[in-house]
């Protein structure tokens, strides 16, 4: 079967994303030079997401009231080299998921801008994305949480504040997980079908 030609959709999707994965790559490298040159030079602060209790938060409105731990930002003046490391794996860590992610949709697209969708290659692509979403939303969920604890314990104890909220349950990821797996079988059945009717040609 000769491939088709590209459509504008596919070839403006393709190069919107590599755009979108370079600008990734790029901003990850600019902070991380940031950091460094603010660990060099000191008097960098940093961010750190905590909780408060509702008492510390002051006297609300009638009828209002906190339903528990109310999530606050502390900031750390002239954080040390290990600070601003934490700080730096916490604002990366979504990357372990993005960037993987992000490069696998550019090959789908790519082979759909040479007209060949369904291929068995696609489908192990669909199957590895749909998993990374799965596995990856769930981790990157656990490692953001577990190093901004260890950015709380660099921290002088302090008993009006807790630590960050509990790692939430990323159900968008799990979602979408689950969803680019049932397509990965979709594109599984049209290989099938393809090399059917190939077959008979």
């Amino acid at each position: 079967m000769d491939p088709q030609r590209p459509s504008r959709a596919a070839t403006a999707a393709y190069v919107i994303v590599t755009l979108l994965l370079t600008l990734i790559l790029a901003g990850a490298v600019v902070e991380i030079v940031l950091a460094a040159v603010g660990s060099v030079r000191g008097g960098h602060a940093v961010t750190i997401a905590r909780t408060v209790p509702p008492e510390q938060i002051g006297p609300l409105p009638p009828d209002v009231r906190a339903p528990g731990y109310v999530p606050v930002l502390q900031t750390i003046r002239n954080a040390s080299p290990g600070q601003l490391a934490l700080r730096i794996a916490v604002d990366l860590a979504p990357l372990l998921l993005a960037v993987p992610g992000l490069w696998l949709l550019r090959t789908l697209l790519g082979s759909l801008r040479r007209g060949d969708p369904f291929s068995a290659a696609n489908v192990q692509r669909l199957r590895s994305l749909g998993f990374l979403f799965l596995l990856g939303s769930v981790v990157v969920s656990l490692l953001t949480h577990v190093l901004q604890e260890l950015l709380v314990q660099t921290t002088p104890p302090d008993n009006t504040l807790a630590g960050p909220d509990w790692a939430p349950i990323p159900v968008p990821g799990l979602l979408a997980g689950l969803g680019v797996l049932v397509l990965a079988e979709l594109f599984a059945h049209g290989a099938r079908l393809r090399e059917d009717v190939e077959g008979t040609i």
